[in-house]
């Protein structure tokens, strides 16, 4: 057959270079090999050569194996953590006033808005008020029918309001400044419960003439939205 243009002692560098790194690949073990022998020798070569070693090339593993067991505790674990971690917040404004900020752990349907929200703050809230009209989005859990059979047994008078318009609405400008003053903390809450209490804090801390501006732009809103046709507006 065809000679050997490279001798042992590169055959032996090569086997080297390879056994030091597992998980490079054929070519970068190729390239530098290369570089240690007196002659051009193609890529091709080095791959025969490190094949004529018994080594072969391996993918690094870049997860641990799991079975069908691991995969159910993992997600059972996972599952029951996520609803330890996640919670909402509601909370309304008025000219001249707010309501406390309602802390609801976990995920929101119709039952727990009811139960979180509309029976032990809205309704004491609104029964502080004179003559209140009630806005909200409409969200799921806020029209869902178990929600408004409450509000209308509550004799709650009831505001229609447009869908996808947050822009309308003077509370997304309240949630902003919260969001931002979390945001700006140093250093981050450290746990579930210095977050819920940074987050009231910060509610309770916007100057209720803030909040005032806000609901009396509300004639400038309309006015802009219906300027643009019912297109978004500026705020």
């Amino acid at each position: 057959g065809r000679p050997r243009r490279t001798t042992a002692r590169e055959d032996r560098a090569l086997r080297l270079v390879a056994l030091r790194d597992r998980f490079s690949s054929t070519r970068e073990i190729g390239d530098r090999w290369i570089g240690l022998t007196t002659q051009q020798i193609s890529i091709r070569s080095a791959y025969r050569r490190i094949r004529s070693f018994g080594l072969k090339s391996y993918r690094p593993l870049l997860c641990l194996p799991l079975t069908p067991r691991h995969r159910t505790v993992r997600l059972e674990w996972c599952n029951e953590k996520e609803k330890m971690c996640s919670f909402l917040v509601w909370g309304a404004i008025c000219y001249g006033s707010r309501s406390p900020l309602v802390v609801i752990p976990g995920t929101l349907n119709a039952n727990r808005f009811v139960d979180y929200v509309l029976e032990p703050v809205l309704i004491p809230y609104l029964q502080g008020l004179v003559n209140p009209i009630f806005q909200q989005d409409n969200a799921r859990p806020h029209i869902a029918r178990v929600a408004m059979e409450f509000l209308n047994n509550a004799n709650v008078d009831l505001l229609p309001w447009p869908s996808r318009s947050p822009d309308l609405s003077p509370i997304e400008h309240v949630w902003d400044m919260v969001g931002r003053k979390i945001n700006d903390l140093q250093p981050p809450p450290g746990s579930i419960d210095i977050l819920q209490r940074r987050i009231i804090e910060a509610w309770d801390s916007i100057p209720q003439a803030t909040i005032d501006s806000l609901i009396l732009s509300m004639p400038n809103r309309l006015a802009e939205c219906v300027r643009n046709r019912g297109g978004p507006t500026h705020y």
